[in-house]
């Protein structure tokens, strides 16, 4: 995978990542569709995404792929934005689309909204607050679709510890239900598959339980439904392939780079914690002392982003040929780096803001408990 950020036709992938089972009661998928969609022409030279939409929950994506507004310079002083993210959910019969973009020293470390517009049926509307940071303006439109059945794709399983049952899904946009059972011995992490059409990849995940618990137990069973939207092409001949199943042991079954690929957020995540715990401690071995969580936060927030050499150095000596595609592993790094610090900073600042006319006690309870939650979560990254 070429750089931290989905391209265009990776975009779906990323609302998979960090997805947890799902008990199902049937194969066969019976909640009504919508038939509501909206679709985002993000680059003049590609198909638009399109976007299913529901009134129980925002669906949408985020993206670097998107054309950029020829010859613009950056503020002076400013920050490139990372991605653009667009959301919308059914309210009534009409599209609320959110639109924000990622920005900051660390990877989505700030999301900023910019424009909220809403559409009926067949309208239009351009995002043209988007050329502030240049981005060209993006037109959405929202149309009905037939709900449809999508042909059930062909399987190719690079592993021997999953059993793959593959069933019809009725959807507003084209998908099918995968079950994915593990049949090791062996607590598995994570799961790296993609679908193709032809030569195509459509859809690219790695889905992998919170806070680096199991994914799937021994004889479990994980759900999924999966996209086989494909705007600009026959929804035949698409493969469902299963790259690569990580165990939480670290050894893996399958493609040796889409292991890397998910090591290196183990490895990323393992080194934000790892450095963060250090100065979270010196504030809990202070008890009975108030801690000054505005301080404790700006002392994290100043730790230099990413990853430390000696954590690239023991990632590339474990995989010698991720050498090979240095880029990619590098942005996944410090992706799974600063995602782990904005979320530790998230949860500072809402404990700062509870703390507010509580006793020095019950705020250091508060703390103590959280650094035994993350202390717990660097014991299971250190076993992989």
């Amino acid at each position: 995978m070429n750089g931290i950020f989905c391209k265009i036709s990776l975009l779906v992938c990323l609302f998979f990542f960090g997805i947890s089972p799902i008990l199902a009661q049937s194969k066969f998928v019976t909640a009504v569709p919508s038939g509501k969609v909206i679709e985002i022409n993000l680059r003049a030279s590609k198909p638009p995404a399109r976007v299913a939409l529901s009134s129980r929950e925002p669906h949408g994506l985020w993206t670097s792929a998107i054309d950029r507004i020829k010859e613009w310079k950056l503020p002076e002083g400013a920050l490139p934005i990372q991605a653009v993210n667009f959301q919308a959910k059914l309210v009534g019969d009409k599209a609320e689309v959110r639109v924000s973009v990622f920005s900051g020293k660390r990877f989505r470390e700030n999301d900023i909204l910019i424009a909220t517009h809403t559409i009926g049926e067949g309208e239009t509307t351009i995002i043209t607050e988007l050329a502030k940071y240049g981005v060209a303006p993006v037109r959405i439109k929202m149309f009905n679709v037939q709900p449809v059945i999508a042909n059930v794709p062909v399987v190719i399983n690079k592993s021997q510890s999953i059993r793959t049952e593959i069933s019809p899904s009725v959807s507003t946009l084209p998908s099918f239900f995968a079950r994915l059972t593990n049949t090791s011995s062996k607590h598995i992490a994570a799961i790296v598959w993609n679908t193709r059409l032809g030569e195509k990849k459509l859809v690219s995940a790695i889905p992998q339980a919170p806070y680096s618990k199991p994914l799937i137990l021994p004889n479990g069973v994980f759900e999924m439904t999966v996209p086989a939207d494909n705007p600009d092409g026959s929804l035949h001949n698409i493969t469902l392939t299963i790259e690569a199943v990580i165990f939480d042991d670290g050894s893996f079954e399958g493609d040796a780079q889409s292991a890397a690929d998910f090591r290196s957020y183990v490895y990323g995540r393992r080194d934000a914690l790892t450095k963060i715990l250090k100065v979270l401690r010196t504030y809990v071995s202070a008890a009975p002392a108030r801690p000054n969580i505005a301080e404790l936060i700006d002392k994290i927030d100043a730790q230099k982003p990413g990853i430390t050499d000696e954590s690239l150095s023991a990632f590339l000596n474990e995989y010698p040929d991720a050498s090979n595609f240095k880029p990619s592993i590098d942005g996944r790094l410090r992706a799974a780096s600063d995602t782990v610090n904005n979320e530790v900073i998230g949860v500072l600042r809402n404990l700062k803001t509870a703390a507010v006319g509580r006793a020095d006690d019950d705020l250091n309870q508060k703390l103590s408990a959280y650094v035994e939650h993350l202390q717990e979560w660097l014991e299971r990254l250190s076993k992989r």
